[in-house]
């Protein structure tokens, strides 16, 4: 559910070339691009509405060149009893800047400018805070992900602190996964 968000965050913004209409909700600044790759887990997520049916999500970063990134949206697909998976390039918004701002671009596909990805904060080791939003419309979501699948409720309530108020969240389903 919440990998199929976000790839979908990256790709409904192809139809929109528009001046910027996201709220800027901030990103972490000095940004540790080394430190934050490898595996996250989606603990909670406010979506956009009508997506649901996966479970064990996760989002899997790898680092290319040029600050470029690759992100792997993995997830258990609960209708079909299938595992998915969705692969995004995330590059940066602005290349000289230490701020975790970066774009989204579907691999095989168009490059989508106007989807956002900001990551807010993050110790690196624990928890981050991501946000997506697609320029010129409604659909802002924020997600929760940590480092492991079932993360100490110490960590949980740390990351809830962090989470853009005024969204609503869900809990994502890490359990019975592989």
């Amino acid at each position: 559910m919440a990998v199929r968000l976000v790839a979908l965050a990256c790709l409904l913004a192809a139809s929109s070339a528009l001046a910027s209409s996201c709220v800027d909700r901030g990103a972490k600044a000095n940004f540790d691009i080394p430190a934050f790759i490898d595996t996250w887990y989606i603990q909670k997520v406010a979506e956009f509405p009508g997506f649901s049916g996966t479970k064990c999500d996760q989002l899997t970063f790898s680092e290319l060149e040029n600050d470029q990134l690759k992100m792997i949206a993995s997830f258990y697909n609960i209708t079909s009893g299938e595992d998915g998976s969705i692969s995004v390039m995330v590059r940066k918004l602005n290349p000289e800047s230490k701020e975790a701002r970066f774009t989204c671009q579907h691999e095989g596909l168009f490059t989508y400018e106007n989807t956002h990805l900001n990551v807010l904060d993050t110790d690196y080791s624990s928890l981050a805070v991501m946000t997506f939003c697609e320029e010129n419309t409604e659909k802002y979501t924020a997600l929760l992900i940590t480092r492991e699948r079932s993360p100490p409720v110490a960590v949980l309530a740390a990351g809830e602190a962090l989470l853009p108020p005024g969204l609503d969240y869900t809990v994502h389903d890490q359990t019975g996964c592989a």
